[in-house]
This record gives structure tokens, sequence and C-alpha cells, in this order.
């Protein structure tokens, strides 16, 4: 691993102004206070057991390995991508997922500052272009075909991350091409220990058909655009409980598991930049970075008052790069 990679998770820390609304402080907690608290979550029996948030004071909990897609849909500004940044937050300090889990990124947002830009550096695959993403796309079907053909049953479980989908679905140079493979791999993905995550502002059947909408089991909705089309994709969702979602706050979603019950008010919470590189820093080390650049890091996170330029001076001494 080389200085630029170290520079890139340098000034992914940097302090930024307030990203996005604050959330309310319902329940706060943090993902290091949370992985402490269970440490059995390092376990190969719990690699991709994640915590979405807290409703009522407990845990509400998914587990990737049970052959369940997700779809995050909800208005800009109200919590989707803190969501996934929980979530691989989460996966990335553990190590019993540097082993056992990979994730492939489409970020069609171009959003450095908030999307899955943040995580490159540690993806199996990454695309923020559609040409690019379509690669991504018939990367992991091929993946697919071939964890069947070889018949394994020990595959890395790979997390197949989309934001924001409708840029290829309601594309129409792409529309058609993407809609095969996503419902390909919506459909037959599971049992390859595949697992879709979309995410969109724009809940409608265009941008994600029945054919796909019907193999996602758990759906995290957030203040959405229009509440009214939420049942259009979601035709399970309580009908006297579409108005309510109008009324959630930054960082509050539904989340509805099909065959559940009614869907769970959960809190999530805000996921910044700097608990991103520390998840990101951490996997890169335990890969063999551990060489000056990175110790300049550890620097620069954990001691605010050494500043960007002390540690970037630390990496210019690092003359063997």
């Amino acid at each position: 691993f080389t200085v630029p990679i170290s520079l890139y998770i340098l000034s992914m820390a940097y302090p930024r102004k307030a990203e996005q609304k604050e959330f309310p402080r319902i329940e706060a907690y943090s993902i290091e206070d949370l992985l402490a608290a269970y440490p059995g979550l390092n376990s190969n029996n719990h690699v991709g057991k994640v915590a979405l948030g807290k409703d009522n004071g407990e845990w509400r909990w998914h587990d990737l390995r049970k052959k369940w897609h997700i779809l995050i849909a909800g208005a800009t500004q109200y919590g989707k991508s803190h969501l996934i940044r929980s979530i691989l937050c989460q996966l990335y300090l553990r190590p019993s997922w540097w082993k056992a889990g990979q994730v492939a990124g489409i970020d069609l947002k171009k959003d450095r500052k908030d999307g899955l830009w943040l995580f490159r550096a540690v993806l199996w695959k990454y695309a923020d272009e559609p040409d690019d993403a379509m690669t991504v796309l018939l990367d992991v079907e091929g993946e697919i075909d071939r964890r069947f053909k070889t018949g394994k049953e020990d595959e890395p479980l790979l997390l197949l991350v989309i934001d924001e989908v409708a840029n290829l679905t309601e594309d129409p140079e792409y529309k058609a091409s993407a809609v095969r493979v996503l419902s390909k791999i919506a459909r037959t993905g599971a049992g390859a220990n595949v697992r879709l995550v979309l995410i969109t502002q724009h809940l409608t059947v265009s941008v994600i058909p029945r054919n796909i909408s019907t193999n996602i089991l758990v759906r995290a909705i957030f203040h959405p655009v229009d509440a009214a089309a939420v049942r259009q994709v979601i035709p399970e969702f309580p009908a006297e409980m579409v108005s309510n979602l109008n009324s959630l706050q930054p960082g509050q979603f539904y989340c509805h598991w099909r065959g559940d019950g009614d869907p769970h008010l959960v809190n999530g919470e805000m996921v910044e930049r700097d608990m991103v590189a520390r998840a990101v820093t951490a996997c890169l080390e335990a890969q063999g970075g551990n060489d000056l650049a990175f110790r300049a890091l550890h620097l620069f996170i954990k001691s605010p008052g050494i500043g960007m330029g002390k540690a970037s001076g630390l990496l210019k001494t690092n003359k063997g790069t």
C-alpha cells in the first residue's frame, strides 16, 4: 500500500463543516461502543450481523448471511448515507469480515463527501460512472455463475451496494441491461452468498421494478419524497402507517421485514468521516500496510492537535515510497 492511499484517508478524515441535518439524539450510540458491547460479533458465526439502529432501547439487527437483500429509500439528507456507512463500518472494523466478506460499490451520485467513495480503498469493485457500473454488475453476475458452477459452500459473503440505483434503472441507455442483471442477482444471488443493497430517493416501480422488489425482504424507509408511492413498490406496507412516514425526523426510519408484522420505528446514528477513516485504516493495516504512512495517519486521527500539516510532513519522510 502506497502513500497516496494514506493521503486519501487523511483527506477523508480532515475535519469538515457539518455535512447535513443533525440527527435527534433520541438513542445515541457509537459503532465502537456497539462492537465492544457485543464481542461475539467478531466471530465467524456472526460475520454478516449488523445493527441497523435502536427500537425503544433495543437493538434492531439484520443478518446479511440469511439471504436477505436490503432496500434503503427516502428523501435526501434524512440519513440513508449514514445507514450504509454504519453497516460498512461495522463490517470493516471486524477482523472476521476481512477474511470472510467483500463489498462491491456503485456510487452514481459521485458523492465524495457522504458516499461510497469514502470506502473505495477497501472495496472489491468500485464505479461512479454508468459504463463502469455496468461492468461491475456483469462482474457480480459472473461471480454468481462461477459460484454456482464450483458449488463451494464457503465463498465470501459478497455485498453489492448501489447508490443511486435510479441512475441505472431509469437511464434509457442502461435500463434494460441493468434491470436484467439486478433481477437475476435479486432472484439467485442469495444462493451464491451475494446480497444486494439498493439505495434510492425515488421509490417507484420504474426505479425498483416488481421483479426486483419482490425478492428484497428488508426495507428501510426514511422520510420519503412521495409517501403515496411507497405502497406501489411495497404493497405489504400497512396503509394506515403511510402518513406516519412524513413525520420521520433525520436519522429515523421504518424498518419493514416482509412477513414479520408491522414496520418498526428505528433510530439510526450519525456516522462521521473519521469513523469511516478508522474502519478503512483498520482493514488496510490488517492487509499489510503497517508502514510510516499509516503511523502518521494514526497520529492524525487519534491526536487532532497534530494537524494535517505535520502529519503530511511525516508522510513525506517515507523516502522508500
